[in-house]
């Protein structure tokens, strides 16, 4: 049967295949191919011309977003990623110290130290200001370094979250493991369900945020006694006493209403940590005893975090920042019922091995596997302002990238009185940014943005420049019969990748499933597996409809198999310059030629 570059096969199979995926025919099979009950029950063919239909029409873009689903550029800052010398990146941190500077300089900052980490190392890192903010002799005062260390406040949170997950991926608990099955002690008034680990490390349990509160005898004339151990009046709390105060109280909110941040559900969660780890390994005398030794153990220890530990006493004092405010906070010691919510010292190289562990695990020092980091950076709740989310410890604020695509930044901020800490990662483009802080500025999250806002675009410069490099361009694989000739032709657009053109052994695949004579271009998504791509055909009756967006290509994602692969699968192989694209289904592989 002769096959022609201007369409399909007309075959009895071929036409099998049209009719499953060109509108507007046999649309229960195509609900049978895909799977999606859901559209079956929920959208029937008639809902474009319906009363729905018409209802749909009828709202607002802004409203209901007619949006295809432009997927972003594979994460290629991981697999290869850029220097601080790289185009861009020099000027761009030239600017970001400049702007950094100048925030020093307007007061209020004692000392700070700020830096973009990716999976390689830093390609920024600026040091301002003074370690002994409290001393008045300068020889005294020293110049803030990356090896300072500073008090993390609540960026502890997300050290405990990590031993959590550590202990989970060891088979020690399980996050939908009631409380109590490692503090048996806890109790809280309540009718419902019991609260588990994953409650706590989201805080959606609903737990109390200061336990035990303090004495608040004159509200509502003063808010003393409000917040905080000890600036509410009380001490450091021991495990007995946050148990204890506890039993007296209800949850906030249902649990799994809304997250409720507590400090004292880190405490719990603290708990919870020690508590599975000395059931997992009760028949060991040596195990660790305090949430201290486990987290040294099982993360400071095995990235190599010399300056990072729970007391002064521990750490190389005349490194360890001291603000002109609370300068005695310097030395609290947060006790061990406190120490999983804020207790811990650490410094910029620190938190950059932390941050480096996190863009790229599974090399190297494997703390975590990819896929527990994967499960880690997801968002669990969102809120109402579609601008900032929460997930397992963090605080996600949603931004736009140069392109206009969302990107999260998994957050965790801490604050003291002389104390502000930032540690913010963005998985999709492969960096983070970390800020320690001293002095009476509070916010830790204007730094952050000063270091996104001047380097996304230079990253996003040297992300479009080495996708282009790896993926874009034409692919032709040659035959005898120029008719059964492969050619395809991948362009780059707006922060995606798209085929243009897809002809196989002589077929016309976009033509086969959109339709011939209709111009239409199918992004490409990556699969998280470095070179290896699906293309998005989506549903088409429903790709770019009202209300739909990225979810209907996720419907799509899968149309069959053959010769053991995905129809829609791409590979990459080779470097740069003698790249092949292999397209397994038909077992082909096509050459760039230009």
């Amino acid at each position: 049967m002769k096959r022609t570059a201007k369409g399909p096969v007309e075959s009895d199979d071929k036409e099998v295949f049209r009719n499953l995926l060109h509108p507007p025919r046999r649309w229960q099979a195509l609900f049978l191919i895909t799977l999606c009950y859901f559209l079956f029950r929920s959208v029937p063919s008639s809902v474009q011309e319906g009363p729905l239909g018409d209802w749909l029409k009828s709202r607002s873009p802004s409203g209901w977003p007619r949006a295809s689903c432009p997927y972003p550029f594979p994460n290629v800052v991981s697999s290869w990623a850029p220097t601080a010398e790289s185009p861009g990146i020099t000027a761009a941190s030239k600017k970001l110290d400049k702007k950094l500077k100048a925030r020093v300089a307007a007061g209020g900052i004692d000392g700070l130290a700020v830096s973009v980490v990716t999976s390689s190392g830093p390609l920024f890192e600026g040091t301002y200001g003074v370690v002994k903010a409290n001393e008045t002799d300068p020889t005294k005062r020293l110049e803030v370094d990356r090896h300072t260390i500073f008090r993390l406040a609540s960026v502890t949170k997300m050290l405990t979250a990590m031993e959590t997950w550590i202990l989970r991926q060891r088979g020690a608990l399980s996050w939908d493991d009631a409380i109590t099955k490692f503090v048996p002690d806890f109790s809280i008034i309540s009718d419902e369900e019991p609260i588990n680990v994953r409650q706590l490390a989201s805080h959606t349990a609903g737990i109390p945020g200061d336990m035990p509160p303090g004495p608040m005898t004159e509200w509502p004339h003063s808010l003393e006694g409000a917040g905080t151990p000890p600036e509410n009046g009380l001490p450091f709390p021991a495990p007995e006493d946050v148990l204890s105060a506890l039993a007296n109280f209800r949850p906030v909110v249902p649990p799994s209403y809304l997250p409720v941040y507590s400090d004292t559900g880190y405490s719990l969660l603290g708990m919870v940590n020690l508590g599975a780890n000395t059931l997992w390994e009760s028949s060991q005398g040596d195990r660790p005893k305090t949430h201290a030794e486990l987290l040294e153990r099982d993360i400071f220890e095995p990235l190599g975090m010399r300056n990072t530990g729970f007391s002064s006493n521990v750490l190389d004092r005349s490194r360890i920042a001291v603000a002109s405010l609370n300068s005695y906070e310097a030395d609290y010691d947060f006790l061990e019922a406190m120490n999983p919510a804020g207790g811990c010292y650490s410094s910029l190289a620190d938190l950059g091995l932390l941050a480096q562990n996190l863009l790229a695990p599974g090399i190297g020092t494997d703390l975590l596997t990819p896929m527990t980091v994967r499960e880690w950076m997801r968002p669990l709740h969102a809120w109402y302002d579609d601008a900032t989310e929460t997930g397992l410890v963090w605080e996600i604020a949603k931004y736009h990238n140069s392109w206009g695509q969302v990107q999260r930044l998994y957050q965790k901020f801490g604050q003291l009185g002389g104390y502000h800490t930032a540690f913010s990662l963005n998985p999709t483009n492969g960096f983070a940014v970390i800020v320690l802080m001293t002095g009476e500025y509070l916010d830790s999250q204007a730094p952050t943005l000063d270091a996104v806002d001047v380097l996304q675009p230079a990253i996003d410069h040297y992300i479009a420049e080495t996708v282009a490099r790896m993926y874009s361009g034409r692919w032709r694989a040659e035959s005898k019969d120029e008719a059964a000739a492969s050619d395809v032709i991948i362009s780059i657009h707006k922060g995606s990748l798209w085929a243009e053109r897809i002809i196989l052994n002589g077929t016309d695949v976009l033509g086969m499933i959109y339709g011939q004579g209709k111009t239409r271009k199918v992004g490409l998504f990556s699969t998280g597996r470095v070179d290896e791509f699906r293309l998005a055909f989506g549903i088409p009756p429903f790709n770019d409809a009202l209300g739909y967006g990225c979810t209907i290509y996720s419907f799509g994602a899968e149309i069959g198999y053959s010769r053991g692969a995905p129809v829609n699968e791409m590979v990459f192989r080779g470097d740069a310059e003698g790249r092949i694209l292999r397209v397994p289904s038909v077992e082909l592989d096509l050459r760039r030629v230009h």
